[in-house]
């Protein structure tokens, strides 16, 4: 016990207490004087031990706090004060380390998030935006210091959704219109964080929601090009089925009927190739683009010669080989040379290829009626005919546009069209070559 108190004090202060009334009481200082002194004395001790005890009572509390949350047991050596300061210094330093690193991984997470394309907000229980990323600047032309239900484009369901995520502490979720600073749809994700602030996580999925519109449209406009023929089919055979009618008419109506089931036939496997192209990624392969366009050249040019056109080709600085898919490229290529032979009465076709830069270019140009200037920026839609084309009668089904386009932007090209009504059409195509 003496030792302990002499280590709580310090020694030499220690013995200096613990000596004062003896040496009051050797000097031959009155009785009283010893006794106030030793009284002096016997209160200093007894404060040192509780104090003693309230720090070694704080400091075990501190480690045991320590312990739980790093999974460290720090223990103190030696008795007394000193030791003890020495143990919570360390276990400060300890924890100082480890809060360092939680702000730094802290920082380093939210520099991944910032950088991503999402657009991030932090917001206060109160919904006022703490942090916001550049991407959430320009999806919804979120400021930091505003509240959520200030941003221009917070639409009604981003709002509703992030009350509900406050009122609950749960995470949270919808998908809205915003209209600023331009249309398109987003999904925000709204998460609880630390301290009482909320992480929304914006995502803009105005591509995803075109798609479905895409195939809605596709459905619908499908549906109404496959009941067109199966009417007329119908028609016909239960015409050409009547015992009334004559050899004559009855060869004509299944003469109809077989017209049309052919249209119908090509309508239903363009139908399908747009859809294969749409679900299946190009299977690049090295290709001779030489030989690709010279079997389009031997294909087509029967058919050019029946109609009495020139099928011209030109092929200039081509590289010996190039990286695509030659079945989605056939396609196209082949949509544009049979559009260009069907729609063209006189004159001629040409089929011309260069490699410029870094893209390869295919061009097919004709003499044909060309293309409304009206009808020019929906040639691509699918199921779309022009002006002319239905005034004419010609068949197809409108898919063959869509399907090139598709195969020349799934190879990351475009195509490109420009028209004349009375002079031609020409189509290019633009792959890259690396």
């Amino acid at each position: 016990m003496i030792r302990n108190i002499l280590a709580s004090l310090g020694f030499w202060q220690g013995a200096m207490v613990l000596a004062m009334p003896l040496v009051a009481w050797v000097s031959g200082a009155p009785g009283w004087a010893v006794g106030v002194i030793a009284l002096l004395s016997f209160a200093v001790v007894l404060m040192s031990i509780l104090y003693q005890v309230a720090v070694r009572r704080s400091v075990r509390k501190t480690l045991q706090a320590f312990k739980d949350f790093t999974g460290q047991d720090l223990r103190c050596r030696g008795i007394g004060l000193r030791y003890y300061l020495l143990c919570m210094r360390r276990a400060i330093k300890e924890m100082g380390g480890l809060l360092k690193e939680a702000r730094r991984a802290e920082s380093e997470a939210l520099k991944s998030i910032y950088s991503t394309g999402y657009g991030v907000l932090f917001v206060d229980s109160g919904a006022r935006i703490i942090l916001a990323n550049e991407r959430a600047r320009e999806l919804i032309g979120a400021e930091e210091g505003r509240r959520l239900w200030e941003v221009p484009g917070a639409a009604k369901g981003l709002v509703e959704s992030a009350e509900r995520a406050f009122g609950s502490g749960r995470k949270a979720g919808a998908e809205f219109l915003a209209v600023f600073p331009e249309r398109r749809w987003l999904r925000a994700d709204i998460v609880p964080w630390p301290r009482e602030r909320f992480l929304i996580i914006l995502e803009d999925i105005t591509p995803l929601k075109d798609t479905e519109g895409i195939k809605s449209r596709l459905v619908s406009s499908a549906s109404h090009e496959l009941r067109t023929p199966l009417t007329v089919i119908r028609g016909y055979l239960e015409m050409a089925s009547d015992p009334g009618i004559s050899e004559e008419a009855k060869a004509n109506a299944l003469e109809t009927a077989l017209r049309h089931t052919k249209r119908l036939s090509q309508l239903v496997e363009d139908i399908l190739t747009l859809s294969r192209m749409e679900s299946v990624p190009p299977k690049v392969e090295p290709v001779d683009p030489r030989k690709l366009l010279s079997e389009a050249q031997e294909l087509f040019r029967p058919r050019a010669k029946e109609k009495g056109l020139e099928l011209r080709v030109s092929l200039e600085n081509l590289p010996s080989e190039v990286r695509l898919d030659p079945g989605m490229i056939e396609t196209a290529l082949y949509n544009l040379l049979d559009n260009a032979v069907k729609f063209t009465q006189k004159g001629f076709v040409e089929l011309r290829a260069w490699a410029e830069g870094e893209w390869l270019y295919i061009s097919v140009s004709d003499t044909g009626p060309g293309i409304p200037p009206d009808d020019l920026p929906r040639i691509f839609e699918r199921f779309y005919k022009g002006r002319l084309t239905s005034q004419a009668e010609i068949p197809g089904t409108g898919l063959g546009l869509s399907i090139a386009k598709w195969a020349v932007s799934a190879h990351g090209g475009e195509i490109l069209a420009e028209s004349k009504v009375g002079e031609g059409t020409r189509f290019t195509i633009k792959l890259p070559l690396v």
